[in-house]
């Protein structure tokens, strides 16, 4: 148990309480060097989730996310809900409550709905590949000028023919499901085992040089112990473009599932750092984070506070250098907080004019300039929507720490500056497009809630 007897408000929001999924007040609070979101229902009183395990870094992100963030960006990153079959059942799936009540969307809705060529579509549902016509979606969106991703559990991958299909259709990358080495946890989480039908898709994608994310769910004393197998695992597999560490959604089937074994994106990094002894941790992830918060709000685009990045380059034999181990984070960190400062007071443009300005520190701090220039080139092509900075193999691993929204973590202002949003088919076969998929969690966990006459 935690004592509040010592502890201070940061700040005041709304968020859902985990009983009824009723909108109430809440606050982040600071007790003990940690941080804490407290929910105040009137019928079932108050929770607090461990949010954050410091204090200072929590704080000081959060106050450069709001400068960089003051305004919510347009949305130019989509899930699209195909289809709601799948081939599993997993009982932690937090859209299992949606299987019995939406539709698939047909190409023909799409070619009428989707015009505007550029954004980012990750090609989502149950499972994608259940659709017999996935590689004409894909195909045409592609024509459409669309950077187009598949989120998937990867069991028809296995199937080399049909991964050689999903390839020619040109499809960018995939977010592949990739839980465990160890078949007792795909038991547990996805009720069978799939290592080796896993490892098999895995190897059909290396082959064909599909770039891969790995899509990793956590769960406390179940998996967590396996971040540091599947990190060095990675850095040996220059085609895994990113492993996303998904601390464990109490949504949908997961909101009745292990429900004491519940992370939050700050543990799974405690569990990295301490596992490569501190060569990647909290205090230089912030710093990046700050990189992060100004390079997207320069472009407009959206991040999540809740989700956090790094990278390492990759070298011979799973050898590995981290981010500041190329560039100096201290000359780094001077100038991120010098635009910091300055972005309230004088406004955006004066601030990237003094980054512009101090460019020559920057060049100085490279420690690896040959390394920095193949950054550099991703970095370019990002920011012009190119999606072949996916494309091709990478020495560089991006590590993503993660969550979505669920009653527990509610947070209203969090979840309004999602940073992707779902295109699907309501209860009425209607097609929507929602800006935030975190709202759009929250609310089908109410709709869930009344469905089940639980509220």
């Amino acid at each position: 148990m935690n004592d509040f007897s010592d502890c201070r408000i940061i700040y005041e929001t709304k968020g859902l309480c985990p009983v009824c999924c009723q909108w109430v007040d809440a606050q982040a609070i600071e007790n003990c060097g940690k941080v804490f979101l407290r929910k105040t229902c009137p019928e079932h009183g108050q929770s607090d989730l461990l949010i954050c395990g410091d204090a200072s870094s929590f704080r000081q992100l959060r106050e450069a996310y709001l400068i960089t963030h003051n305004e919510i960006f347009p949305q130019s990153r989509y899930l699209l809900y195909l289809t709601p079959v799948c081939n599993m059942s997993c009982p932690i799936c937090f859209l299992s409550r949606q299987k019995d009540q939406k539709q698939d969307i047909t190409l023909e809705e799409l070619n009428k709905t989707l015009s505007t060529p550029k954004r980012e579509l990750i090609l989502f549902g149950a499972e994608p590949t259940c659709r017999e016509d996935l590689p004409q979606i894909i195909e045409f969106l592609k024509r459409r000028q669309f950077s187009v991703s598949l989120y998937t559990n990867g069991l028809n991958l296995s199937d080399l023919e049909y991964a050689k299909v999903i390839k020619a259709a040109n499809v960018d990358k995939i977010y592949f499901q990739f839980d465990s080495f160890n078949d007792e946890v795909y038991e547990k989480l996805r009720q069978k085992k799939l290592l080796d039908i896993k490892n098999k898709a895995l190897n059909n994608l290396k082959l064909l040089d599909i770039p891969v994310v790995l899509d990793i769910t956590v769960v406390n004393d179940l998996n967590d112990h396996e971040v540091g197998k599947i990190f060095d695992f990675a850095c040996r597999q220059n085609h895994i473009s990113a492993l996303n560490f998904i601390a464990y959604v109490r949504s949908g089937g997961g909101s009745e599932f292990l429900n004491d074994n519940v992370l939050m994106p700050d543990d799974i990094i405690k569990r990295i750092g301490d596992y490569t002894q501190g060569r990647i941790n909290r205090d230089k992830i912030k710093v990046y984070q700050k990189l992060l918060y100004i390079y997207m709000s320069i472009l407009k685009r959206r991040t999540c506070f809740y989700i956090q990045y790094f990278w390492v380059y990759r070298r011979d034999e799973g050898e590995y250098l981290t981010l500041d181990e190329i560039i100096d984070f201290g000359k780094l960190d001077n100038v991120l907080d010098g635009y910091l400062r300055l972005a309230p007071k004088t406004g955006k443009m004066f601030a990237i004019a003094y980054l512009v300005f101090k460019s020559p520190v920057l060049l100085f701090a490279l420690k690896q300039r040959r390394i920095c220039f193949e950054m550099f080139r991703m970095a370019f092509a990002h920011s012009f929507n190119k999606a072949e900075y996916a494309k091709k193999s990478s020495k560089f691993l991006q590590l993503i720490f993660t969550t979505a929204c669920d009653p527990y973590k509610s947070d209203i202002n969090i979840a309004k500056r999602c940073h992707v949003g779902m295109i699907y088919k309501n209860d009425q076969g209607e097609l929507k497009i929602d800006d935030e998929n975190g709202m759009y969690l929250l609310q089908e966990e109410i709709n869930s809630k009344i469905m089940s006459g639980k509220i």
